[in-house]
């Protein structure tokens, strides 16, 4: 698209001509052909984003670059655990944001979340992608870090038992 509008801005046209002729709007040509309308527009993001600590959470699931080596992009991992990055992805921001804020629980431990702390909660495949699990947002858990890194690439019913069997040796008893 960028392409094509800079072609036409070449042959002189304005951008009602471009709009009509490509089907897209004035900003969007706007924003390819002027670098000023490029940084105002980085720049509105970047101040947006700043301010809500809850899209930062999404652009980091979305980039995964800062967290560690064993998080990896929720939505391109393969069966073999492996990231693929050419896959598409399933679901947007705002389909995840929904999901988060509809009950900020944790799903393995029932502890409350404070969605606003990116830092307070992980986002983890239910059933692993190497156990068979899928990408989609229903295979998509809001766990807090401490439960999500002791599950690891554990399945559900694995994890509980790995929890009971701490119990045990501990000296407690299950009811």
């Amino acid at each position: 698209m960028k392409e094509k509008i800079q072609q036409l801005r070449q042959q002189k046209k304005s951008y009602r001509e471009i709009a009509e002729t490509l089907g897209c709007s004035k900003s969007l040509i706007s924003y390819h052909c002027n670098l000023a309308t490029r940084e105002k527009s980085y720049a509105r993001t970047k101040i947006s984003r700043a301010k809500n600590t809850l899209t930062q959470k999404v652009d980091k699931f979305k980039r995964r670059k800062a967290w560690t080596s064993k998080t990896r992009d929720f939505q391109r991992r393969n069966s073999t655990g492996k990231l693929n990055s050419k896959a598409t992805l399933q679901f947007n921001a705002e389909d995840l944001i929904q999901q988060i804020t509809k009950n900020p629980k944790c799903y393995l431990t029932g502890r409350a979340i404070d969605i606003t702390d990116p830092s307070s909660f992980s986002l983890d495949h239910k059933i692993p992608v190497t156990r068979g699990g899928d990408n989609s947002l229903e295979n998509l858990g809001v766990a807090c870090a401490a439960a999500n890194i002791s599950k690891s690439n554990l399945t559900i019913d694995e994890f509980i038992q790995l929890c009971k069997d701490v119990v045990i040796t501990a000296g407690y008893q299950l009811r």
